[in-house]
Order: structure tokens, then C-alpha cells, then sequence
């Protein structure tokens, strides 16, 4: 277990770091370890007030996190995070 948490660890470092790319929702349903992942440090981001960016002015840190999200609620169900309510209209 650990393990895997320091890849994860890995991926969230090199996707926070400058010049992101956003990935997509579809991206992140083919790769959900990863949407969880970047789920997990974006709630850790937004708790602790470091998380760039807001839903009028979306940062690509913020887009993916939305993106990871959303693709995390449409596999599986999940709760959406605050902002991520749109996604209930497109079903």
C-alpha cells in the first residue's frame, strides 16, 4: 500500500507543477487511481487555502481538480464536490 501511495505522491507532484496540463474527465475515468489521487490533494489544497484558482477564474490546477471529480462522480457515483453540480444537468 504504501507503495502505491508514493507513486500517487509522484503523479500529484509532477501534475502540480508549473505549466500543469489540464486533463480531461474522459482522462480521468480511464485512469481513476489518479482522479482519486488528485481528489484527495486538491480537498487537502482547498482546506488548507493553497488551491489556485476558483470556478469564475479556474486555474489548471482547479480545472483538474474539477475534471477529477467530476469523472470520479460519473464512474462511480460519488459525491460531487462544491462546483461540480453542473454535472448532474448533463445526464
Amino acid at each position: 500500500m504504501k507503495v502505491s501511495y508514493i507513486y500517487f505522491a509522484g503523479i500529484l507532484f509532477l501534475l502540480t507543477g508549473c505549466g500543469q496540463d489540464v486533463q480531461s474527465v474522459d482522462y480521468y475515468k480511464a485512469h481513476l487511481d489518479e482522479a482519486k489521487a488528485v481528489k484527495e490533494e486538491c480537498k487537502i489544497k482547498k482546506d488548507n487555502g493553497t488551491l489556485e484558482g476558483t470556478q469564475l477564474s479556474p486555474s489548471p490546477e482547479y480545472q483538474n481538480c474539477m475534471n477529477a471529480s467530476s469523472a470520479l462522480f460519473r464512474s462511480g457515483g460519488l459525491k460531487p464536490i462544491k462546483g461540480d453540480e453542473k454535472v448532474l444537468k448533463t445526464w
